[in-house]
């Protein structure tokens, strides 16, 4: 790891790993974020902070056709303008249903819980 001289290049980092996979490294100017796979147990959440204002909110989350709603930890102050949803589990289609300043709502094609990786960006 470099010595860090100046602070105020980096960027501001928040969250919290469930478990020792996830991993936040800076090198430089440079943000390295190493997000777990697995279930919840080890999912990686929080958020990272631009210094130009723009924010992404990322994390893991169990959903199924029934909806689960997401609170994010670092809420909007103006809008949502990207939200992305992924799964590893194989025959299953999640999406956001809804995004807001303050929650989004992902839902799966099974009704059974199927892990699912999100993340959002805004500001």
């Amino acid at each position: 790891m470099p010595n860090i001289d100046n602070a105020n290049q980096f960027l501001v980092l928040e969250g919290n790993t469930a478990g020792s996979n996830g991993d936040v490294r800076v090198l430089g100017s440079n943000t390295i974020l190493v997000m777990p796979i697995g279930n919840t147990a080890n999912a990686l959440s929080g958020f990272i902070e631009l210094t130009n204002g723009v924010v992404q909110n990322y994390g893991g989350c169990n959903a199924n056709s029934t909806g689960t709603t997401v609170t994010l930890g670092y809420p909007y102050v103006v809008n949502v303008f990207s939200v992305g949803v992924d799964s590893n589990t194989v025959a299953s289609t999640v999406a956001a249903t809804s995004a807001n300043t303050t929650k989004i709502v992902i839902t799966s094609n099974t009704t059974a819980n199927v892990f699912c990786f999100w993340q959002t960006w805004g500001i």
